[in-house]
């Protein structure tokens, strides 16, 4: 491991807070984010902006990179820089909110080589990863199934929780807009939902839709959404974990996988 932990950087998580600028209101404008009211000269205001990420949507996106490095993504900053990229009239620029993760733990496969090298075993050491830097986790199972004598096992309840969190935040008040991470149309019916609320916006990954259904597929996001906050695989190499991560008294909350090392 020398060649991950020798002399690399190393980062300290400062906790993040939500909670507003003195004076800033948070609630939208009377009407639609893009109607009339949003015409009228008015006191700015910052929105909080909540991101949820499709944990499985974003890693097989990774994964077709062909580059394992890049699996360590920091996506609290990720996010933080597609916050950036949100253009509304006559508001302040977007400021995060809460950060959700949503996947689940493969648990038949934590046998595999030892605890932490398994795929399930570095699954979990980037999950303390994230969560250090005030990521929320959402994590569901895999269920064992049995079809014509073959058993497999199958990601249950991801979906649902994302679709559920995303309606439950903006209803409630807890953001003032939603960015959905992920290029998963069946996403779409929750979009529409929580538009009712508050502005939504996919930001679907580069490379899981072939390319010549991507404009379908895209039309059908921006449809359902407010807009589209496209990846790119750039996005992936300028936001990176560092290699150790450290808590306030120095302790090592969580190291880069040998098999994530930087070529």
């Amino acid at each position: 491991m020398s060649n991950v932990l020798g002399s690399t950087p190393v980062r300290v998580a400062t906790k993040r807070s939500n909670r507003p600028p003195a004076g800033a209101a948070l609630s939208a404008p009377a009407g639609s984010f893009f109607g009339p009211e949003c015409q009228r000269p008015r006191r700015q205001f910052a929105i909080r902006v909540s991101c949820f990420i499709d944990g499985f949507n974003l890693y097989y996106s990774v994964r077709d990179t062909g580059q394992n490095h890049l699996k360590w993504l920091d996506v609290a900053s990720l996010c933080e820089a597609l916050l950036g990229r949100i253009r509304l009239p006559s508001v302040q620029p977007a400021r995060t909110g809460d950060v959700y993760y949503f996947s689940a733990i493969a648990k038949h496969l934590e046998s595999q080589s030892g605890a932490r090298g398994s795929p399930t075993g570095r699954h979990r050491e980037y999950i303390r990863a994230i969560k250090h830097f005030g990521v929320i986790d959402r994590l569901s199972s895999f269920k064992r199934k049995t079809r014509a004598g073959h058993v497999y096992h199958e990601e249950k309840g991801t979906d649902v929780w994302l679709a559920a969190t995303l309606i439950e935040s903006v209803f409630s008040g807890r953001c003032d807009g939603a960015v959905i991470v992920s290029g998963d149309t069946d996403f779409a019916p929750a979009a529409i939902v929580a538009r009712k609320k508050a502005p939504v916006w996919f930001a679907p990954p580069p490379r899981r839709v072939p390319n010549p259904a991507r404009r379908r597929h895209h039309n059908e996001l921006r449809q359902a959404a407010t807009g589209i906050l496209p990846l790119k695989s750039g996005d992936y190499s300028a936001h990176q974990l560092p290699d150790r991560i450290l808590d306030s008294a120095g302790n090592v909350v969580a190291t880069r996988p040998k098999e994530y090392a930087k070529p």
